[in-house]
């Protein structure tokens, strides 16, 4: 018997319980209300520089304190002060634990993105460019002579952010199916080797007769061949000095038969008298 091969029945039952399986992880992640939310992120950037009003001779040693990146990182946790993400959040009019604030230097330069995320897009962007205005007075007064511009302002910039809800679920459909096909597999292979086992006894003594038939079947031929015929029926003794042919049982109608054997008897003697018929 080849145990890695499956049958039609087998096959449609393990899809069936993958597909049960997915189904019912779907409902159960809907139902438990751990998808994300629709998540918006939009973006400013912004850019130190010396102030205007510091003397000529003084910018290129401005510019290259700011090359240290130390002021560019005070600058980027100022942005970050849970203080304007609260009025940010007020101005977007959404709850503050709705929205989330990250501002990094962008690769050690001067620059640095403020991100905002949010439930929607018009709240992210809103947010973002709030944050700027409320920070930067208080950047100006921490570093000193330096001023913050805007480059790039939030209006436009959101886009969504993180994995979508759809591909969630497709995910998890994923994975149930996968699961439950796994699972009924590894129970149908092990209940079709029990069955295996319970006949390998029958099966290596040479022959084993199948369920509700007569036919037995050659293990390793993989055909069938029928019993033995049954023995020809017996014919009655024939008794002594009788030919088979005079037997009355194998002549019509039970007539007996003349010395030759033919059936009907002899044929009728002619009168003595009677003249003999003309040839």
């Amino acid at each position: 018997m080849n145990e890695d091969r499956l049958t039609r029945r087998a096959l449609i039952t393990i899809l069936l319980s993958g597909l049960a399986t997915a189904v019912v992880a779907l409902i159960g992640v809907a139902a438990s209300g751990v998808l994300p939310d629709q998540v918006y992120r939009a973006q400013s950037v912004v850019v130190l520089a010396p102030a205007g009003n510091a003397a000529s001779g003084e910018n290129a040693s401005l510019w290259e304190s700011l090359g240290g990146g130390t002021q560019s990182q005070i600058a980027a946790a100022i942005f970050a002060l849970p203080k304007f993400q609260d009025q940010a959040a007020a101005a977007a009019g959404v709850e503050p634990d709705k929205i989330s604030v990250t501002a990094g230097v962008v690769e050690s330069s001067v620059l640095i993105n403020i991100k905002v995320d949010a439930p929607t897009a018009a709240a992210a962007e809103t947010a973002a460019d709030k944050i700027v205005e409320l920070a930067r007075p208080e950047i100006v007064a921490s570093i000193g002579q330096f001023q913050v511009n805007p480059v790039q302002p939030a209006s436009g910039t959101a886009t969504p952010a993180g994995i979508p809800a759809g591909q969630m679920l497709v995910v998890v459909f994923i994975g149930g199916l996968l699961v439950g096909s796994g699972v009924a597999l590894v129970v149908t292979r092990a209940r079709s080797r029990k069955q295996e086992e319970a006949v390998a006894p029958a099966y290596e003594s040479g022959e084993f007769r199948l369920p509700n038939s007569g036919e037995f079947r050659q293990p390793n031929s993989g055909e069938f061949r029928l019993p033995n015929p049954p023995p020809p029926p017996r014919r009655a003794p024939q008794r002594p000095n009788e030919r088979p042919s005079e037997r009355p049982s194998e002549r019509p109608n039970g007539r007996p038969g003349g010395p030759n054997g033919a059936y009907g008897g002899p044929p009728p003697r002619r009168p003595a008298g009677d003249p003999p018929r003309p040839r």
